[in-house]
Parts: C-alpha cells; sequence; structure tokens
C-alpha cells in the first residue's frame, strides 16, 4: 500500500513487533481476515475521537501541543482527560487489549499529546495514514497483530463505511458528536474489546 507509517514508543514497557516498513505490504485483491488468538486490537482515530479537539485540522505543531497544553485537545468537558486515561488503561490492564491510533495527523503531534497527557504507555503505536480511507490500513494491522477480536471508532463516517467494507467482521463505532468519545462510547468499547458487546444497541439491553 505505501500510505501509512509507524512510530515505534521507546518510553512504553511493552514492546510492538513492527517498524515503519512494515505496514503496505497488503493490497485489497485477495485480502483475508487474519484472525488468532493473539490480544484484541482497538483501534481508534485521534481528532475528535481520542480528543475533543481538531489539532490536524488546526494545523498544530508540537510546539503548539507544548504551548497551549493537552487540557484543550482532552479535557472538554473538565474532567474528560482523566476519564480517556482510565479508559485506556482499563482497556489495556483489564480487557488486555492492544491499543493502536489511526489518524490522518502527524505521528509527533499525536506522540506529544499522548506523552504529555501520561497516555502513552497504553498506546502500542501511532500509525500516520495519508489516504483519506483506512480500511487499507487496517488490513495491514490485522495481520501484524493477528488478534481474536478487532474494535474501530472513528469520528469520519467514511472511514467507518470503508473499513467495514473490508472486513464486516470488525466491529465499530461511529463517534458523533464532533466532541469525541463521551463515557458510553469509551463503556462500549471496553466490552466489546472484550468480546461482551457487538453492536452499540447492546448498550440499552446491557444496563
Amino acid at each position: 500500500m505505501g500510505q501509512c507509517g509507524s512510530q515505534e514508543q521507546k518510553a512504553q514497557p511493552r514492546s510492538i513487533l513492527k517498524q515503519r516498513s512494515a505496514l503496505g505490504e497488503s493490497s485489497a485483491s485477495g485480502y483475508e481476515s487474519t484472525y488468532s488468538a493473539g490480544p484484541p486490537l482497538v483501534v481508534l482515530d485521534f481528532d475528535l475521537t481520542l480528543t475533543c479537539f481538531h489539532c490536524g485540522k488546526n494545523k498544530w505543531t508540537v510546539r503548539d501541543v507544548q504551548s497551549n497544553g493537552v487540557l484543550r485537545v482532552f479535557d472538554d468537558p473538565p474532567g474528560r482527560l482523566r476519564s480517556i486515561q482510565n479508559f485506556l488503561s482499563d482497556l489495556v490492564v483489564q480487557a488486555g487489549a492492544r491499543v493502536v491510533i489511526l489518524t490522518l495527523n502527524t505521528e509527533d503531534v499525536v506522540n506529544e499529546c499522548l506523552r504529555l497527557s501520561n497516555m502513552l504507555q497504553f498506546v502500542d503505536a501511532v500509525f500516520h495514514c495519508s489516504s483519506r480511507q483506512k480500511g487499507h490500513s487496517m488490513q495491514d494491522l490485522i495481520r501484524q497483530y493477528a488478534p481474536k477480536r478487532v474494535v474501530f471508532a472513528d469520528d469520519d463516517e467514511r472511514n467507518v463505511q470503508d473499513v467495514q467494507k473490508m472486513d464486516s467482521s470488525i466491529t465499530l463505532l461511529p463517534v458523533r458528536g464532533g466532541k469525541g468519545l463521551q463515557p458510553r462510547h469509551m463503556e462500549w468499547i471496553y466490552y466489546a474489546a472484550k468480546g461482551q458487546l457487538s453492536t452499540y444497541e447492546q448498550m440499552e439491553t446491557k444496563k
């Protein structure tokens, strides 16, 4: 494919078994899902999914992140940053998931946001995708991780539809509202990663 790359997180305790050149080996033709017994894989978009502020559209650089701080990026309403931190921790520690950020933003900006917000330790890798569609990138990630299940969340409906066309077995969450993940989204992703929910509507019957 040649559209996406990865940046290994040296500061995190868990190693990731991939390099920048690893993505881009698959093609749409002849694709087959490579599910195995690996940990669940949770793939999250960054801008307006993990965040409540669009760093990309506002053309933020690493310096902008450092000068403005991460509260503007994550903490609207106040307390949301702590919720996101707890959410990622629960995914990794309790659900046993691997968390990957798949974004159209730049890796250095995303990594700096995660570092300053103390969330870098919970993310296996950040992948920049130059394509407006993420289906091909998901193919590569599934091949690399060989997870037993995959959850994908994105605020862009086109990306969600593209991933669904690529592999209908992926559990999908379109994040609507323009404010990023909210508490019920986080709860749903957590239970979906554990294999206890497959559709967002099941949240209503779970209560």
